[in-house]
């Protein structure tokens, strides 16, 4: 079970490393540098941690690596967009707030 944890893990930082290579990262993050790198690889790590779990518990363990690698692409495409929908409706909010 640990080499199939550590497996899902390096599928996750991967895909992450390999979204952040494609410059499929919001905006606000692309002048980070290597903060952008950690926060994509960190968020498909997470990820297909817990889609490697979650597919091998409800799957089996010959389905767990499959469902880390699309649980790991779905967070990798739609968590950064939602950061970037909540940063932006913080930052409306709050010069809403100041010009009031």
């Amino acid at each position: 079970m640990i080499e199939l944890c550590a497996l899902w893990l390096v599928i996750g930082g991967m895909l992450g490393a390999l979204t952040h290579a494609a410059a499929l990262i919001p905006v606000r993050w692309r002048g980070g540098g290597w903060h952008s790198a950690g926060r994509l690889m960190g968020i498909g790590t997470l990820a297909g941690l817990a889609g490697g779990w979650s597919g091998m518990l409800t799957f089996g363990r010959a389905f767990g690596s499959s469902t880390a690698i699309w649980c790991a692409i779905l967070a990798l495409v739609f968590v950064p967009m939602l950061a970037d929908q909540v940063a932006r409706r913080r930052a409306n909010r709050s010069s809403a707030a100041a010009d009031a």
